[in-house]
């Protein structure tokens, strides 16, 4: 016997209520609205939130994650490190402008340690010389 088909030779999934072929006209609705709202970026719905937080509860993070590299990280995560636990520069330690449109975190030494002497907060021309020096 093929693969796929019961010894009884119907397929009693066919029958069943999940089957798409037995949904109705409002089953049908209800999740086209839900996958419009998926792919369109709409709000997700109380139930997804629930799940998605339910999932993410106990979840090691920081030291206690396995996966955790400590001061062996490359460029990139150490400055979303940086941004994550310190947040976004808002002023120049160099010119003190408060008015510029972006700011960067500027390492000191060139180690990238996990130490936030070893930063600084710096516009983007300040940077720019900084790095030049």
């Amino acid at each position: 016997m093929p693969k796929g088909i019961p010894k009884s030779g119907t397929n009693k999934s066919w029958f069943s209520e999940t089957n798409p072929a037995k949904r109705t006209k409002e089953q049908y609705e209800k999740i086209a609205k839900i996958l419009s709202e998926q792919r369109t970026g709409g709000k997700m719905l109380e139930a997804t939130k629930k799940k998605i937080s339910q999932s993410l509860k106990g979840k090691k993070k920081g030291t206690a994650n396995p996966m955790w590299k400590g001061d062996f990280v490359k460029y990139p995560a150490l400055h979303t490190w940086m941004i994550t636990n310190y947040g976004r520069p808002n002023e120049c330690e160099f010119c003190g402008s408060t008015d510029r449109k972006m700011y960067h975190w500027a390492n000191k030494t060139g180690m990238y340690k996990r130490d936030r002497s070893d930063w600084l907060r710096l516009c983007v021309p300040c940077h720019k010389k900084y790095d030049a020096r």
